[in-house]
């Protein structure tokens, strides 16, 4: 009897018993687990993000670390990753809130400060 066969032969039987024996069809289904029932963790981390870093940093340095503080460590994480801000997970692996503050603080400091070298200021331009 070729594998093809076996398999086919098994399946069918595993479904027939399935059929006739609920407790079996409720055993089996643990065995093989609720894959409909279950979120995986990608899709629990779609939540949105408590707070707008770029908007924040507008406003200033002050404000965007006063925000952070009245953060869970779990939010500011949900933060590094939603960003890309911790590639390598130095700084989730610290489990320090301020070091993880800083450096979010660091960045979007940084971030909003990109392209300023050319802007210059208008009383030194040329007509």
């Amino acid at each position: 009897m070729r594998i093809e066969d076996r398999i086919q032969n098994l399946a069918d039987t595993l479904i027939d018993e399935c059929q006739k024996n609920p407790d079996f069809a409720k055993r089996l289904q643990t065995v093989l687990g609720n894959q409909g029932e279950t979120q995986t963790k990608r899709a629990r981390r779609k939540e949105p993000l408590a707070l707008n870093p770029f908007e924040l940093i507008s406003e200033g340095e002050q404000v965007l670390r006063s925000k952070l503080t009245e953060l869970k460590p779990e939010t500011l994480n949900h933060i590094l990753s939603h960003y890309s801000l911790d590639r390598t997970g130095s700084v989730r692996r610290s489990k320090s809130t301020e070091k993880i503050i800083d450096h979010i603080v660091t960045h979007f400091k940084q971030r909003s400060q990109k392209g300023q070298s050319f802007h210059s200021p208008t009383r030194d331009r040329k007509p």
